[in-house]
C-alpha cells in the first residue's frame, strides 16, 4: 500500500511562528503550577460556579450534573494528576455546564496557540444526505493539488465523517443539539487552546472524493498559530462596570463566544475572500460588514447585509485598537441608505456576539415598532448579594435579591440590559421588508439580537440549522470582577489563569416574555437546509429562499427630502410610497396629521420651544403603523431650531 501524501506548508507563508504540536506540548509543560495554585483555581472556581453563576439552577436541572462536587471530588485527586490532566480535568467540568460564556481560560502557556490544518469544512444537505466539502484551502499548502475546494470528506482519522462530527459536538459546550453538532463541525479544522483540553492527535488523515468521482487520501498536520494578540484585545474588552448605561454614556455590557470569535479571525488570515458571483458589492471600511446588492432572477433587487461580528473595533494609526460602537452603528445607517428599497436581508450567520447594545441599538433601524430590550436577572445567593451591595452599579437588582431572603426567589427582578430610550433614539431607517438569517453559531449579543428581532415582530427569522446558539447571558471575567469587588471573596488567580462567567441571563419579551435563551436559543420561523450551490456559490439557494420570504412583505418609503424653517414653523417635505397617513409627534405630543398617497407631500407645524427637541413621523397604511422616521432638533445661538443630521439623515438640510 502506497504511504499518505502529507501536506507541507510553504516557506514563503505569512502567518509568522507556525508550530506542530510535539512544540507545543512541551512549551506548555515548562510551566506547571503548584500545587498550591492549583487549591486556589478550584477554590475560586467554587466561588464564581456556586455563588455568581447566573444559570445554575437551570444547568442542574436540565443537564442533572453538580459542578460543586466535581470540584470538590477534583480537589482530592490533586496530588495524582499531572499538570496537563489538571487542566484537562477543570475544562471538562466548565465544558459539562454546555456554555460558552463560562469557561475556564487556561494559563498564559496556553492562551496564544490556535491550532488549524489550513482548510475550512462545511455542511451541505443532498436531500436527506449530509454531505461534508472542504469550501477554502490556505494558499500555501503544498503537496496534494487535487485537495481544492468543492471534495467531498467521507472519512476523518479512520471514521466515517459524519461520526468523527458528532464525537468531536459531544466535546463542545453547546447548549442544544443544532448548538453542540455546529461547534463540533467548526472545532473539526480550527481550535483554539485557550478553553479547551489540548488536542490528542498530532495530525488528521482525510480520505476525499474528488469532483470527478476519485477517491484520495492525504495527511494533514496540526500546526498551530499564536494568537495572543486576538485574544488580549478581546479579553481586555469586557467591562468591568455592570449595569445598565449613566445618562449620557454607551452601555458596554458584552456577550461574545470566544472560541468562535478566535475561529472567525484566523479563518480571516487563511482564507482569502472568494470570487462574488451575481452581486455588486457596496463598499464598506468595518470588517464587521459587508453589504452587497442580490438581483433576483427578474431583474429586481435586494440587499443583503451580513454582520460577522457585534464585537467592533477601530484600528488607529499608532496601533492602538479601541471599541468603536458608534462607528458600526453610523457605518450600518450609512449603508442602508443604499441598499434597494424592495427588501433588505440581515444575515447574522457565524456571529459570536459581542457588544449587546451594538446589537439591541440596530434592532430600531428595521422597524417603525418601538423596540423592548431584553431583560437581565442574577441569581440569588449570599454572594450575589454582597456583591449588590458592593457595587452602585447593581442598584436595580439590589432589592430583589436581597427579599430573595424572605421570597425564596431563585432569580431577581428582570431589568433591562439597556434603556429602553437610548436604543431607541435613531428610528426605522429601512422601510422596506427584512428577514433574518441565522445559524447555530449565532451567540450571545447575536442570540439577543435574533430574540429581539422575533420578538419585536421585525420580520421573519430564516435559520440554516434549527435554533441560534443559545448564549442567554452577559460575560464577566473573574479577573473583573475581583477589580471591581476588592472586599470580596475573589482572589487573583496564578499563571495568568482567568474563568469567564455568565454573571446575568437574559430573558425575552413581547410574546415570549420571560422565557430564558440560554440552551433553547431562537427557534426560526423558516429554515433553509444550505445546498452545495450555498458553499460554492456565494449563498445562492439561501439568498433565493430569503428572497420568497422577502416578496411576500411590501415596500414602502417614507423620505424626508426638505426641512424648511420660518421662526419656530416647520415645513417637511416627504416622499412616500404604500402609505396612506402621516401623524406627527414633537416633543411626544401631535402636532400634524396629513393624509399621503405615492409621491411628495408637505406637512407643516410648529416647534415647541426647547433646547432640543425629538420629532417622530408616523407613517400609516389604514389603521397599521407601517413606517417611521426620527428628527432630532437642537436650537441654535438665536434660539431658531436646527436638524441635528445622524446616520441616514444626511440628505436633509436645514
Amino acid at each position: 500500500m502506497s504511504s499518505i501524501p502529507m501536506l507541507g506548508l510553504a516557506g514563503d507563508h505569512t502567518l509568522g511562528a507556525v508550530h506542530e504540536m510535539p512544540e507545543i506540548r512541551k512549551a506548555v509543560q515548562t510551566s506547571p503550577l503548584t500545587l498550591a495554585d492549583r487549591r486556589l483555581l478550584i477554590d475560586q472556581a467554587a466561588v464564581v460556579i456556586e455563588g455568581l453563576y447566573a444559570h445554575l439552577p437551570h444547568k442542574r436541572a436540565m443537564y442533572a450534573i453538580d459542578p460543586g462536587q466535581r470540584l470538590r471530588l477534583l480537589r482530592g485527586r490533586l496530588p495524582t494528576l499531572s499538570d496537563a490532566a489538571f487542566h484537562a480535568e477543570l475544562v471538562k467540568i466548565f465544558t459539562q455546564l454546555r456554555d460558552g460564556h463560562t469557561e475556564y481560560v487556561l494559563p498564559e502557556a496556553y492562551q496564544g496557540p490556535v491550532a488549524f490544518l489550513g482548510i475550512r469544512l462545511e455542511r451541505c444537505w443532498d436531500g436527506e444526505t449530509a454531505r461534508h466539502l472542504v469550501t477554502a484551502r490556505y494558499g500555501k499548502l503544498t503537496g496534494d493539488e487535487h485537495l481544492v475546494p468543492g471534495v467531498e470528506v467521507t472519512h476523518w482519522n479512520g471514521m466515517p465523517i459524519e461520526m468523527a462530527v458528532a464525537r468531536n459536538a459531544e466535546r463542545e459546550f453547546g447548549g442544544n443539539s443544532a448548538a453542540r453538532d455546529a461547534r463540533g463541525l467548526q472545532a473539526m479544522a480550527i481550535r483554539p487552546f485557550v478553553t479547551s483540553s489540548m488536542l490528542d492527535e498530532d495530525w488528521v488523515d482525510l480520505r476525499y472524493v474528488t469532483q470527478a468521482g476519485e477517491g484520495r487520501d492525504v495527511r494533514i498536520p496540526w500546526r498551530v498559530f499564536d494568537s495572543i494578540d486576538d485574544l488580549r484585545r478581546l479579553l481586555a474588552a469586557e467591562p468591568s462596570a455592570v449595569g445598565p448605561a449613566s445618562a449620557g454614556t454607551v452601555p458596554t455590557a458584552v456577550g461574545f463566544d470566544l472560541r468562535t470569535t478566535l475561529a472567525q479571525r484566523m479563518r480571516k488570515r487563511l482564507f482569502a475572500a472568494s470570487a462574488r458571483a451575481g452581486s455588486e458589492e457596496i463598499a464598506t471600511t468595518r470588517p464587521e460588514l459587508r453589504a452587497r446588492i442580490v438581483r433576483a432572477g427578474d431583474g429586481r433587487e435586494f440587499g443583503h447585509l451580513r454582520i460577522f461580528s457585534f464585537h467592533v473595533e477601530d484600528l488607529k494609526a499608532d496601533g492602538d485598537v479601541v471599541d468603536d460602537i458608534i462607528g458600526f452603528l453610523d457605518e450600518v445607517a450609512r449603508l442602508l441608505e443604499l441598499m434597494p428599497k424592495d427588501g433588505l436581508i440581515v444575515d447574522v450567520r457565524d456571529n459570536g456576539g459581542g457588544f449587546v447594545v451594538a446589537a439591541e441599538y440596530l434592532l430600531q433601524m428595521f422597524t417603525p415598532n418601538r423596540i423592548a430590550p431584553g431583560l437581565a436577572q442574577f441569581v440569588c445567593t449570599p454572594t450575589t448579594a454582597a456583591f449588590a451591595e458592593a457595587l452602585d452599579e447593581m442598584v436595580p437588582w439590589r432589592d430583589s435579591i436581597a427579599e430573595s431572603v424572605l421570597t425564596g426567589a431563585q432569580y431577581s427582578s428582570g431589568v433591562p440590559l439597556d434603556p429602553a430610550d437610548f436604543i431607541n433614539t435613531a428610528g426605522q431607517l429601512y422601510h422596506g421588508p427584512v428577514v433574518l438569517v441565522t445559524d447555530a453559531l449565532c451567540y450571545s449579543a447575536t442570540d439577543t439580537f435574533a430574540a429581539g428581532f422575533q420578538d419585536n415582530r421585525v420580520g421573519p427569522v430564516l435559520g440554516v440549522d434549527t435554533a441560534t446558539g443559545a448564549g442567554g447571558a452577559e460575560v464577566r471575567t473573574h479577573s473583573a470582577m475581583s477589580r471591581d469587588w476588592p472586599g470580596g471573596p475573589l482572589r487573583p488567580l496564578p499563571g495568568g489563569a482567568d474563568f469567564r462567567l455568565s454573571i446575568r441571563r437574559t430573558l425575552r419579551v413581547g410574546r415570549r416574555e420571560g422565557q430564558v435563551i440560554e440552551d433553547f436559543g431562537v427557534v426560526p420561523d423558516d429554515v433553509h437546509r444550505l445546498t452545495r450551490r450555498d458553499l460554492l456559490e456565494d449563498n445562492a439557494d439561501l439568498m433565493a429562499a430569503a428572497i420568497a420570504l422577502l416578496r411576500e412583505g411590501r415596500p414602502r418609503t417614507l423620505d424626508v427630502d426638505d426641512v424648511a424653517v420660518d421662526g419656530s414653523r416647520l415645513t417637511l417635505t416627504l416622499t412616500t410610497r404604500a402609505l396612506t397617513g402621516i401623524d406627527v409627534y414633537a416633543a411626544d405630543r401631535p402636532v400634524a396629521i396629513t393624509p399621503v398617497a405615492d409621491g411628495t407631500t408637505t406637512v407643516s407645524f410648529t416647534l415647541p420651544r426647547a433646547p432640543e427637541v425629538l420629532v417622530r413621523l408616523l407613517g400609516f397604511d389604514g389603521t397599521v403603523l407601517a413606517a417611521a422616521r426620527n428628527l432630532r432638533f437642537k436650537a441654535d445661538g438665536t434660539g431658531r431650531p436646527t436638524v441635528v443630521r445622524t446616520g441616514a439623515m444626511s440628505r436633509l438640510r436645514s
